[in-house]
């Protein structure tokens, strides 16, 4: 069973950032993020095709760990 915080470390530690979803009272929440921010800073169709395979290749990287450790 994959959990978000596995998920999280394996990202960090592959240098993706990823964004929280925001939680009231949170001020963390405050800078731009996701694909609006990735769009104006002139992300196209194919860099979303590639931060997928990233996001998808750290999800088998951390299905893999918790088989390994779990």
């Amino acid at each position: 069973m994959q959990t978000g915080k596995v998920y999280e470390k394996v990202c960090e530690m592959c240098h993706i950032t990823l964004n929280k979803t925001a939680i009231f009272g949170d001020n963390g929440t405050i800078s731009p993020g996701g694909t609006p921010a990735a769009t104006t800073r002139g992300r196209i169709e194919s860099d979303f095709e590639t931060i997928a395979d990233f996001l998808m290749k750290a999800t088998h990287i951390t299905s893999a760990s918790q088989r390994k450790h779990a």
